[in-house]
């Protein structure tokens, strides 16, 4: 069963490497099981590409630096993004707190759904 019905919310001003059509296009991929535990993805500026999540609104937040749209860029800010939500839907926190194995664990378990995902966005 796929997850369709999360929220995405692009911060006033933010100029990220993700569009919000492109991630809302990426959604119906997902694994059900991420809905449980972001109901809303949030798209923030920062300085570096990571991740926040807030287990009490279910918010899963991104940050990426601006004007960053490079097909490089999209491809390390969709494996964050991939790469956080199953954080989270497995330890309840994001990546930012995974040592190398784990890390690689994670990597592999999305790369599959990666793929898929960059397919959509490349349309």
């Amino acid at each position: 069963m796929l997850c369709e019905n999360m929220k995405v919310v692009v911060q006033n001003g933010c100029d990220h490497a993700l569009t919000r059509k492109e991630v809302e296009a990426m959604i119906p991929l997902f694994p059900t099981g991420w809905k449980n535990k972001a109901i809303s993805i949030v798209l923030y500026q920062g300085d570096a590409i990571e991740s926040i999540y807030h287990e009490k609104e279910n918010i899963f937040g991104l940050f990426c630096p601006k004007n960053n749209k490079n097909i490089e860029s999209k491809e390390k800010v969709v494996e964050e993004l991939l790469l956080g939500l199953a954080c989270i839907s497995d330890k309840n926190k994001p990546p930012n707190h995974l040592n190398r194995s784990e890390r690689n664990y994670y990597l592999d378990k999305t790369m599959e759904l990666k793929a898929k995902c960059f397919g959509v966005i490349a349309k």
